[in-house]
């Protein structure tokens, strides 16, 4: 079975010998979800801005936090656990993937986040990449391949979900990581073969891909990635280091920056001001802990911000409301 390459190696090193079945029960309980944000102690009644989601891998916990403290202000208990996370920028509506082979969508407003919608996956399985585009179709990488795309439709998230409207193949793509929306095209990093690549891939004006345009833009590292206002492709190759790239992303990086520290997904806010990262931190005996970590942009230098360590592992990450 096919797999990317930086997933599997991260899952690899998960809580030792007993990540296996940690993950094992997830997936055979997915009638167990809860389903429901619970405030954390201090949380209640207190006005929160904008929020950072991380989606726990082994734990199958989401985790909401202020964006602007970086305090912990809710936890949804087993409502994920399929890594990938995102945001619809038109609503500030948040989907998570889940090992119950779904990806779940909620409003966010204010104190209030609330669940409308749940698409089924193909596969029945789980997902690293989701991504919404302009018109508010989501696409989602399908396990256990990584090189199927399932595409939900506007309309039928709108009615409350269901099965994807149509699967799509990405030529020349073995496995496929992370998505972004960039407007009009459909953005995906990930793997062919041994090779780390980045391609786009074109709609028709709404969820129906074409499947004969592809077009490679660079070199990348098959970990997350985000556009600023600018267009400039910001990249993590998965481990310690962050690339931009200017549009049409095709050369060599304007800007490389070492972190420092491990860093998988990325999120940069609407400000343009503030990248926020994954941050994996290995243990000495197997087990990881992961947290959030907010960097000055376009410097991307200085940890502005970090949420405190959980012993879980966040491969994306999401923000909500983007404004």
């Amino acid at each position: 079975m096919k797999r990317g390459l930086v997933f599997v190696s991260l899952l690899a090193g998960l809580a030792g010998c007993s990540a296996g079945g940690q993950l094992a029960a997830l997936r055979s309980a997915p009638l167990a979800f809860t389903q429901k944000f619970e405030f954390a102690n201090g949380s209640a009644g207190k006005r929160i801005s904008h929020y950072v989601f991380l989606n726990g891998t082994t734990s199958g916990n989401v985790y909401a936090y202020d964006a602007d403290t970086g305090a912990l202000a809710a936890v949804c208990t087993l409502c994920g656990g399929g890594a990938g996370l995102t945001t619809d920028r038109r609503s500030g509506d948040i989907a998570i993937g889940t090992f119950a082979g779904t990806v779940t969508v909620w409003h966010v407003r204010g104190l209030e986040l609330t669940r409308y919608a749940t698409l089924t996956l193909t596969s029945g399985s789980y997902t690293i990449g989701i991504a919404f585009d302009s018109r508010g179709n989501l696409y989602a990488v399908d396990d256990p391949a990584f090189d199927v795309i399932d595409v939900f439709s506007a309309s039928t998230i709108a009615s409350g979900g269901g099965p994807a409207s149509a699967t799509f193949f990405p030529r020349d793509v073995s496995s496929a990581n992370y998505l972004l929306g960039d407007g009009t095209d459909l953005l995906l990093s990930g793997y062919r073969g041994a090779e780390s690549i980045g391609a786009r891939l074109s709609g028709d004006g709404g969820w129906r891909l074409k499947a004969g345009i592809f077009k490679r833009f660079g070199k990348l590292g098959g970990g997350g990635f985000a556009l600023d206002a600018g267009r400039n492709l910001i990249v993590s190759d998965g481990r310690d280091t962050l690339s931009v790239f200017r549009s049409p992303w095709t050369g060599k990086p304007s800007k490389i920056s070492s972190l420092g520290f491990q860093a998988q997904g990325i999120a940069l806010d609407t400000s343009g001001t503030k990248l926020w990262a994954t941050e994996l931190i290995p243990g000495k005996y197997g087990a990881s802990l992961s947290n959030a970590v907010a960097l000055d942009y376009p410097k991307l230098a200085g940890a502005a911000l970090r949420t405190a360590p959980v012993e879980d592992l966040f491969l994306d990450i999401a923000l909500s409301p983007l404004n």
